[in-house]
């Protein structure tokens, strides 16, 4: 008898008109120690490097005071550039900047499930992240981005690097980061909700 049943989160899904993407990179999620975002900033010290108008955007409410001064510290040490700790926005301003980005990271050491990866999908941008638990359920990967080996910060930068210079590459997995993400709506999820809340009530286990 089949016990356990899978339903994933969704998303508020609204049409939204892709605007010209530039060379930015998101990070959207809580600023914590095990969300690992200065690998995401060495990452970009490299990707910088071959990409000189490269943005990388860190959206997230501040969890961790001391982590977050230890990520601008490091900043200032790499003496980078076009990096912008924004903190929490509200909705407008993250659709904004979502709407230019072209790469979503995550680099977290777990995550449940990686719900900004799916967010990001949904305005086009392509996630890159670690083979982890959580996101390697999130990440469908070669399709709606890559999954680099954990800890790897080269590879991680080397796959931003190739999207941001592949153009033809990341116009289809861009295509492909939308479509996957209409697989995440509320209203879809409801439904597998109701299903088997049914099955239960009527004592019914397929």
């Amino acid at each position: 008898f089949k016990r356990i049943y899978v339903i994933y989160n969704g998303i508020n899904r609204k049409d939204i008109k892709i605007e010209k993407k530039e060379n930015s990179i998101v990070y959207l999620g809580r600023i914590m120690k095990y969300k690992r975002i200065e690998h995401i900033i060495l990452a970009f010290y490299l990707v910088k490097k071959k990409v000189k108008d490269a943005k990388l955007y860190i959206i997230g409410r501040e969890k961790d005071k001391k982590y977050l001064n230890k990520l601008k510290e490091l900043v200032n040490k790499l003496k980078l550039k076009d990096v912008y700790f924004l903190g929490y926005v509200d909705e407008e301003k993250k659709e904004e900047i979502l709407k230019k980005a072209k790469v979503i990271v995550m680099t977290s050491v777990v995550e449940g499930w990686g719900i900004g990866i799916i967010e990001g999908n949904s305005y086009g941008c392509v996630s890159v992240g670690y083979n982890v638990r959580g996101l390697r359920d999130s990440i469908r990967n070669n399709y709606s981005g890559f999954l680099v080996k954990d800890g790897n910060i080269r590879e991680l930068a080397n796959k931003i690097i190739e999207l941001l210079e592949n153009e033809e590459l990341f116009n289809k997995m861009s295509k492909n980061a939308i479509e996957y993400s209409k697989n995440f709506d509320w209203d879809k999820s409801a439904k597998k909700f109701e299903k088997i809340l049914k099955l239960l009530i009527n004592r019914q286990f397929i």
